[in-house]
């Protein structure tokens, strides 16, 4: 029995000495908590990390395995599994990608599409102003220039030193002048216009970057036409962003200027409207910057 006592205290100074080890490992697995040694002993000997139970032959954990005698600290087991995912799992989040993708993915497109049109729509605005007010400072202001009725080669003479032209189609008819370009095109709303644009007093130019201008000047002759809103018209602009592509529609690829004594302006009609015309859509675009048309005009 002296024996056995012996040995308990040379385990606890061995446990002590390896208190800060032990220590850490039991709090991290099961929080802190006293032991005491069992027995004869448990009033007087107690033990601040284990509680040892006594007998002849060994000291046993009460959590459930056995300290063999003479041990100094446990080694504790790591959980070594791996996780993956599955085939089937990897499938069903490719299929919910792609339903995704297939819903959002026309609409981006668009989106994309509109803002390259926005972004053709103010250079062509941009370019026609400096090429208008480059014409100015030789030959005074548009209403000082010398425009026929319903005339082309004398405002493309104002005109064509700023500008940078990739095909002309001043002369003649030149119905054929951009293939398949029958230059009738629809109204925002789907209703189509004539096809009197095609005729020869409208000049048609293609720009470097591809668009379609076409022109004409005011049907009376100098800057004295009421059209598009204004009452001092000098010519009509047309501008299609992509030329013979379609739709070839009135605020979707084509857009409407006016010249005007005092510069180039946006055709004025109040009817930019996802149910009307489409005349005004080049205001509307140079006003907010898309193409995000309301449905149809409010009425208080």
């Amino acid at each position: 029995m002296k024996k056995e006592i012996k040995n308990a205290t040379i385990l606890e100074k061995t446990v002590r000495r390896e208190n800060g080890k032990i220590l850490k490992r039991v709090q991290d697995d099961m929080g802190w908590f006293r032991c005491g040694l069992s027995g004869a002993l448990a009033p007087e000997k107690n033990f601040s990390l284990l509680t040892f139970h006594f007998s002849p032959s060994h000291f046993s954990r009460k959590f459930g395995f056995t300290l063999a005698e003479g041990a100094t600290h446990v080694v504790r087991q790591h959980n070594k599994r791996k996780f993956a995912f599955t085939l089937a799992e990897v499938l069903i989040t490719l299929g919910i990608i792609g339903v995704v993708a297939a819903m959002t993915l026309p609409s981006l497109i668009q989106k994309y599409q509109e803002q390259v049109t926005v972004n053709k729509v103010k250079k062509f605005y941009s370019l026609m102003s400096q090429a208008i007010q480059c014409a100015s400072v030789d030959n005074g202001m548009p209403d000082e220039w010398n425009l026929p009725p319903l005339s082309v080669k004398s405002l493309y003479n104002y005109l064509k030193p700023s500008l940078k032209i990739a095909k002309d189609c001043i002369q003649g008819s030149n119905d054929n002048c951009v293939p398949n370009y029958n230059f009738s095109f629809k109204s925002l709303n789907g209703n189509n216009y004539p096809v009197s644009h095609k005729s020869s007093y409208y000049g048609k130019l293609i720009l470097a970057d591809g668009s379609l201008f076409w022109f004409r000047t005011s049907n009376g002759g100098g800057c004295k036409d009421i059209d598009a809103g204004y009452n001092d018209v000098c010519a009509l602009f047309l501008y299609d962003s992509n030329a013979a592509k379609a739709p070839n529609t009135l605020g979707k690829d084509i857009f409407s200027f006016v010249l005007r004594p005092y510069g180039l302006f946006p055709h004025n009609n109040d009817d930019c409207y996802k149910d009307s015309g489409g005349w005004g859509c080049a205001r509307y675009i140079l006003e907010h910057g898309n193409m995000d048309y309301p449905k149809t005009k409010q009425t208080n």
